[in-house]
């Protein structure tokens, strides 16, 4: 445990966790702070619209074909655009300008995962197999590349890797 007053790591901790941030968003296929976005969408004739980042705290605009539409719904913890005359079919026709993320409440098992990555990147132990102390030291580290994140920290973001956006 590091004593408040020490701030001599306060930098390579900030690192830590922006690098443990990045990498679970990109896991996730989206953003979790908050922030603006303008995405173009194809529309498939359904009556449901998919945010690619969510949850939606607003809605600025939505075009479709280059006019504005203002007959739809709002699911915002979902990233869902609902229409019950549905959304015209046609090569990224849609336009959206919306606000979306947490502002200062993520989730928590977010925030543990993130501390948690920040951790295993810290001590090195990302990417071992086996670790021996016994009589002689020997460490063990999976063949090849391994992409994939430690089993907690997938386990705590499971409910937060977003959907395919057309």
């Amino acid at each position: 445990m590091i004593p408040n007053s020490d701030v001599s790591q306060d930098e390579e901790l900030s690192i830590l966790l922006t690098t443990a941030s990045e990498i679970i968003e990109k896991r996730c296929g989206r953003k979790f702070e908050i922030q603006e976005y303008i995405e173009k969408h194809s529309g498939t004739d359904w009556d449901h619209l998919f945010t690619k980042n969510y949850p939606i705290t607003n809605v600025d605009y939505v075009k479709m074909t280059e006019e504005e539409v203002n007959d739809y719904e709002i699911m915002p913890e979902e990233g869902i655009l609902f229409r019950d005359s549905c959304w015209e079919r046609g090569q990224r026709n849609i336009e959206i300008k919306y606000t979306a993320g947490y502002e200062d409440n993520i989730p928590k098992s977010l925030e543990q995962a993130c501390l948690f990555l920040a951790k295993v990147i810290y001590t090195e132990e990302w990417g071992k197999a086996s670790e021996r102390i016994g009589n002689q030291y020997s460490v063990t580290f999976i063949q090849g590349e391994s992409n994939d994140l430690p089993p907690v920290v997938l386990a705590l973001i499971g409910p937060y890797i977003g959907r395919a956006v057309r």
